[in-house]
């Protein structure tokens, strides 16, 4: 997941880029860790890429700002995936809809408020930044059972197991 300054490409910039996989929370900060080769070498343990709205948007932005960063990994857009089953609106709204919800401190923020935490560290807020590396953090925590309740509800739908059972 990422968060940027709320400029649209080709001006606008990536201030945090958060990566969550196997258990492990990793978080990319524009002047302090985040550069293309930091997140090719993290990216390079994955094999699988999963986002919300990341082909419209987190892809996009990485591939202008970082044009060496190889993102060929196969990619689920949870947003389509989502839609497929009749859950609407952004990440939040769907959490809210399938019960999963956020730390206090963060409930009812939003990618503007992400932009407005940004430039409150800028201008020396340090708190704001702490606000801002959860934020992204549960953005990226919560899309695991996002995927999963998308998984289980597809292969019901679906029929699956009872095509895996005939084989």
């Amino acid at each position: 997941d990422i968060e940027t300054n709320g400029i649209p490409l080709p001006d606008g910039e990536i201030t945090v880029v958060g990566i969550y996989g196997k258990g492990c929370m990793t978080t990319f900060i524009q002047g302090e860790n985040l550069s293309g080769e930091r997140l090719q070498a993290e990216l390079a343990s994955y094999d699988l890429l999963v986002t919300f709205f990341g082909s419209g948007f987190d892809l996009p932005f990485l591939k202008a700002k970082y044009p060496d960063l190889k993102l060929d990994h196969p990619h689920i857009d949870l947003c389509f995936a989502a839609r497929r089953l009749g859950l609407r609106g952004g990440l939040k709204a769907i959490e809210t809809e399938i019960g999963c919800y956020r730390p206090t401190l963060l409930e009812g923020l939003t990618g503007w408020d992400a932009v407005r935490l940004w430039e409150e560290w800028q201008l020396g807020k340090s708190d704001s930044r702490d606000v801002l590396v959860q934020y992204n953090e549960a953005d990226c925590k919560n899309l695991e059972p996002l995927a999963d309740l998308i998984y289980n509800r597809l292969v019901q739908r679906q029929g699956l197991p009872e095509y895996i059972a005939s084989l």
